[in-house]
């Protein structure tokens, strides 16, 4: 996968590469007809879902009207259709379903300085869980990142973990 960077846009890390990673694993066990990429940054997630099935609806949406514009561009240098959307979690969403939701969520603590790329912590992850669940078609499934430094204590099945520099990384799916 070929991706620009741009400063104004969070770039893929090992929490992203993580995800990705299970992404492909789902994407070749689950056959989702609609992908949501909450938070679609760069579209690493909605342009690995789209080559892994060609054949479903991809959505990604950023509240950062930038992100939007790289992940576009991103989506059609990997030559892949995928409709991206400015969006505040599901405010564009009304009444719409999704098999699969991806959401490399700000898992960190929401503790000074205040970062919005990366704060938001467990609280966050559980509003974006209420309303993800909203939108999720019968056995559907919620795939989001969260970190060893903002655990979360809500039910959910951890399904990947990696070590890295000063925490653990997961990827947490709730259904």
């Amino acid at each position: 996968m070929e991706l620009k960077y741009s400063e104004q846009v969070y770039s893929p890390r090992e929490d992203s590469k993580l995800l990705k990673k299970v992404v492909e694993k789902y994407m070749h066990e689950f056959n989702p007809a609609r992908v949501l990429d909450m938070g679609t940054g760069s579209g690493i997630q909605a342009i690995t879902a789209k080559k892994i099935y060609p054949d479903s609806e991809v959505v990604g949406v950023d509240i950062n009207p930038m992100a939007v514009d790289l992940a576009e561009e991103n989506a059609k240098l990997n030559k892949v259709d995928i409709k991206f959307f400015v969006s505040d979690l599901f405010e564009r969403f009304h009444n719409q379903k999704f098999d699969l939701i991806i959401f490399n969520a700000p898992y960190l603590p929401s503790e000074p300085p205040i970062d919005p790329i990366w704060s938001g912590g467990e609280k966050f992850i559980l509003k974006f869980i209420k309303l993800a669940r909203e939108h999720l078609n019968f056995n559907g499934r919620i795939l989001f990142v969260y970190s060893s430094k903002s655990p979360v204590k809500f039910e959910h099945k951890v399904v990947a973990e990696e070590k890295v520099f000063f925490e653990t990384l997961y990827v947490g799916e709730v259904r």
